[in-house]
């Protein structure tokens, strides 16, 4: 009923929504297919929303792995940049190139 409520609100302000972006997360083995705007939304265990991956644990874990992994990329980047680095150097390069 909210979604139907939404794609109502969406077609009343000239919005549209991009159901190919849409997904539904389900926290237990729910099967329930849900639509917005009479389509079928796609079901998905691990979803990007504003920069932030989400499983269906309602988890961070892939989140946080992928930005250690670019963290480590980031440091391996610096120090192949520069001949020498101290670490009174190295973090103010980090941060700027972060």
């Amino acid at each position: 009923r909210d979604l139907n409520r939404l794609g109502q609100w969406a077609k009343n302000s000239q919005l549209q929504f991009n159901k190919d972006k849409c997904a539904v997360i389900h926290h237990t083995n729910s099967t329930h297919q849900y639509t917005l705007n009479n389509k079928a939304l796609s079901s998905s265990t691990l979803k990007k929303d504003l920069g932030v991956y989400i499983d269906s644990e309602l988890k961070f874990q892939k989140n946080i792995s992928l930005k250690v992994a670019k963290a480590s990329q980031m440091v391996v980047v610096t120090r192949r940049s520069f001949s020498h680095l101290d670490c009174d150097t190295f973090v103010p390069v980090y941060k700027a190139l972060c």
